[in-house]
């Protein structure tokens, strides 16, 4: 498996991409691409994992995601309606314009990824004329939707991942390694990975793995496992009423108690408390 660049459609002959297109389940598609790219959530819930960052966003919520920033987005829950508009574009569009230094500087702080909750219904509809305009008129709504981002509170904005952090997982061969990586964690989110097997599944003994991991993601593998256990756990809180100790088992947890204190620990509520405020 190679590291997997993507190559936007339509790129060479023109200068923004934009789509609004439905999200629908597939295998992790771990990819980064020299483009940056504003994702903005229409309808439904998905699993993000930018850079080292792993989180849930829902319907109202606007990623913007730095060039060469590797992510992926899958839906939480293939019954429910997903869909979301894009727009893609390289930052030397703006390289012309003195007067777009500010956002300039805007996209430099989101190298890492920024996320914007609950988007002002104004920023949306700046999101549904470019999707519904021809090719020639995207480019000026796009200038003034920069413009208008570039203006929202910076404290409005969550930042996801480090910049040193992104710079790491773009390198070719750790961006191969954690392809694999993330891809057999997601399909075995139900049952214990020991170390030995996650090691060897990228040919790697594990103490030599386990330092990779730790340096490459800033965290250890055990905690990246638990932060995408308690993603799924509050994708079922909120979408099912099965009780709260089955939904710990069907994640992964061999304990309640071990569960307990990492959905804590994450989420800075309890479980029952969580379900409370999402439902």
């Amino acid at each position: 498996m190679q590291p997997t660049l993507e190559i936007i459609d339509g790129a060479a002959n023109a200068s923004i991409n934009a789509k609004r297109e439905p999200l629908v389940s597939k295998r992790p598609y771990w990819h980064y691409h020299p483009e940056i790219e504003l994702t903005f959530m229409a309808q439904g819930q998905a699993r993000m994992q930018v850079g080292n960052h792993i989180a849930t966003c829902t319907a109202g919520d606007l990623v913007v995601l730095g060039a060469d920033l590797p992510h992926d987005f899958n839906p939480v829950d293939v019954s429910i309606a997903c869909d979301f508009f894009v727009l893609q574009f390289r930052q030397e569009l703006l390289a012309p314009f003195p007067e777009m230094a500010g956002v300039s500087a805007f996209l430099e702080r989101a190298g890492g990824g920024l996320l914007l909750e609950d988007t002002p219904t104004r920023i949306v509809s700046r999101f549904e004329a470019i999707d519904a305009s021809g090719p020639s008129r995207r480019l000026t709504m796009l200038l003034d939707l920069l413009i208008e981002l570039s203006e929202v509170e910076t404290r409005t904005w969550q930042p996801l991942s480090p910049i040193a952090i992104v710079r790491q997982v773009a390198e070719g061969r750790n961006h191969q390694r954690l392809h694999e990586v993330i891809e057999l964690v997601l399909d075995n989110i139900d049952r214990r990975i020991s170390l030995e097997e996650i090691s060897g599944a990228v040919h790697m003994a594990p103490p030599s793995f386990s330092r990779w991991f730790r340096r490459t993601m800033q965290m250890t593998f055990t905690d990246y496992v638990n932060r995408i256990r308690i993603e799924e756990c509050c994708r079922q809180l909120r979408s099912s009423d099965k009780p709260i100790t089955v939904i710990a088992k069907d994640c992964g947890f061999e304990s309640f108690s071990s569960f307990s204190r990492q959905f804590r620990r994450l989420k800075r509520c309890t479980p029952r408390e969580w379900r409370k405020r999402n439902v």
